[in-house]
């Protein structure tokens, strides 16, 4: 018997999940994003925001975690964690990293410490006549 080495995100949090944390960014922002990922701050139109979230309000953005690395992190203190990073574009709050400790709170039923990055959403292309 094959003992399984994954997990759906979705058995977590209940959130749909996207494709990819950019989606309806416009291309400044996503450079932003990509900035905000590699720990930089050259790009950052506003300071992100450290703060403790309900991680089943987080919108996953890849479907899988790895079983192992959940169980590490169960029986890791939380101060000792690093936040999870997240997105919040138009109210969305989208996991950038971080999902495995979203899903540990989630289970622990527990807050998540949480490094949120605001953006505006891309406007539309139309303009009222």
């Amino acid at each position: 018997m094959t003992k399984l080495s994954t997990h759906l995100v979705a058995a977590f949090l209940p959130l749909p999940g996207i494709d990819h944390v950019g989606i309806g960014v416009s291309e400044l922002p996503l450079a932003t994003i990509d900035d905000f990922d590699a720990g930089s701050s050259l790009l950052w139109s506003d300071t992100p925001k450290l703060c403790d979230l309900d991680p089943t309000d987080l919108t996953p953005t890849q479907e899988l975690v790895e079983i192992a690395r959940l169980q590490s992190l169960i029986n890791t203190p939380v101060e000792r964690l690093p936040p999870v990073k997240v997105v919040s574009v138009g109210g969305q709050a989208r996991i950038l990293d971080g999902h495995h400790r979203a899903c540990v709170a989630a289970y622990l039923r527990r807050k998540v410490r949480a490094l949120v990055l605001t953006l505006a959403p891309k406007r539309s292309d139309s303009h009222p006549r």
